[in-house]
């Protein structure tokens, strides 16, 4: 991988008390929240796989936007016409996500990191991945 893992992991480092102490503000608790070694494994397989298929190094993140994509994690948003407010995941969910996440082809999508936490993409992937993994 051409990433700057290693600088990555530095930065990481500094986000990640962040993002724990700021569950444990909002709800109390960190409970839900990734281990730092699990979360850390989401950001190398999303690298990496970012690599692979778009045959570019993923774009810096800011510490921001690395506390709030691990805090974001666990769950995910779901479709208005779902039954369930959100989506719950395990680190163990995410080499499947990401897969289905590439193997996705969107209008207008630099397949950023940032674009697969937002809205409903990992449910949605969830459910491709769910389909593919049974046919």
């Amino acid at each position: 991988m051409q990433f700057d893992f290693e600088r990555f992991t530095k930065l990481f480092a500094r986000a990640y008390p962040v993002a724990r102490y700021g569950r444990i503000k909002q709800s109390g608790t960190d409970s839900g929240l990734f281990s730092y070694n699990d979360a850390l494994e989401v950001f190398r397989l999303y690298f990496s796989a970012y690599e692979y298929y778009t045959g570019y190094v993923h774009p810096p993140l800011k510490r921001g936007k690395i506390v709030d994509l691990i805090q974001r994690m666990d769950s995910c948003e779901t479709p208005e016409n779902s039954p369930h407010s959100e989506m719950d995941f395990e680190p163990e969910d995410y080499p499947d996500l990401i897969r289905a996440h590439f193997q996705t082809k969107y209008r207008n999508c630099d397949y950023n990191i940032c674009h697969f936490f937002s809205g409903c993409i990992r449910y949605l992937r969830c459910w491709d991945a769910v389909i593919t993994d049974r046919v």
